[in-house]
C-alpha cells in the first residue's frame, strides 16, 4: 500500500474546496443576476399592464424607444385587465434574456375581450442595465382564457 504524505491530501482537499467554491461564486452570482432581472422584468411588464407607458419607457432600449412609443400610442384606447408571464429564457452569455407575456385586455369603446402577447427581448451591454426591446401583437382569446 503506497504511502500518501499529509501534504498532499491537504493539497488535494484544498484545491477541492476551491474549486467548489469557484462553482459555488458562479451559481451564486448566476441566481443574482436572474433575480435581479426577474425584478426589473416584472416592474416594466406590470407598467405596461396599467399603461404608464410613460415610466415603462425608461426600460426601452434607446434604438428601440421610437417603436415602443408609436405602440404605446395604439395601445392608448385599451384597458389592460391582467397579464401573465408565459415563460423567460436566459441565454448563456448572461447579457440577454427573452420573456414572453401575455397581456388581458378590451377596448374601452367596446366590450370585446382580447390578449396582446409581447415579446420582450432584454440585453445588459454595459453589463449593468437592462434595456428591452419588445413587440405586440393582438390575437383573440382562446375558449376560456383570460378573466371572462
Amino acid at each position: 500500500m503506497p504511502h500518501r504524505s499529509p501534504g498532499r491530501r491537504a493539497c488535494a482537499l484544498a484545491l477541492t474546496l476551491l474549486l467548489a467554491s469557484g462553482a459555488l461564486a458562479c451559481a451564486t452570482t448566476q441566481e443574482v443576476r436572474q433575480g435581479d432581472f426577474a425584478e426589473i422584468q416584472r416592474h416594466y411588464t406590470k407598467l405596461v399592464r396599467w399603461a404608464q407607458f410613460d415610466r415603462a419607457r425608461q426600460f426601452v432600449a434607446p434604438d428601440a424607444l421610437a417603436d415602443f412609443e408609436a405602440q404605446a400610442e395604439t395601445l392608448r384606447n385599451v384597458h389592460f385587465t391582467d397579464y401573465a408571464i408565459r415563460g423567460v429564457t436566459f441565454a448563456d452569455d448572461g447579457k440577454t434574456v427573452t420573456a414572453h407575456v401575455t397581456y388581458y385586455a378590451y377596448l374601452r369603446t367596446a366590450l370585446v375581450h382580447f390578449a396582446f402577447d409581447e415579446e420582450q427581448e432584454w440585453s445588459r451591454s454595459d453589463g449593468r442595465s437592462w434595456r428591452v426591446r419588445s413587440s405586440f401583437a393582438q390575437r383573440n382569446l382562446a375558449p376560456g382564457e383570460g378573466m371572462f
